[in-house]
């Protein structure tokens, strides 16, 4: 299955470059002292300079409750990312 045309993979982690913006630090890390946070079961594209992580919360909700969400990170902020599909 893909999310908006993106393939679906069981879970990627994204390490973020040691001096990222504080929006990266305050908002996806939380002020934890590691770089690196894990999304699953969802899908990832780059487009131009930014990597999207496209996650579907269609578990359990009704059909008029489900909705995709997409995170926009630059790719200049990002280390590197590992996808993994089990």
């Amino acid at each position: 299955m893909s999310y908006l045309g993106a393939p679906k993979y069981s879970k990627v982690e994204i390490q973020f470059r040691e001096h990222a913006s504080k929006k990266i630090l305050n908002e996806v890390l939380n002020n934890k002292s590691e770089t690196i946070t894990t999304f699953e079961d969802c899908g990832i594209m780059i487009t131009g300079n930014h990597l999207l992580v496209i996650e579907d919360n269609s578990v359990d909700l009704p059909e008029s409750k489900k909705f995709t969400k997409t995170t926009i990170f630059p790719l200049d902020e990002i280390e590197n990312y590992k996808i993994y599909n089990y």
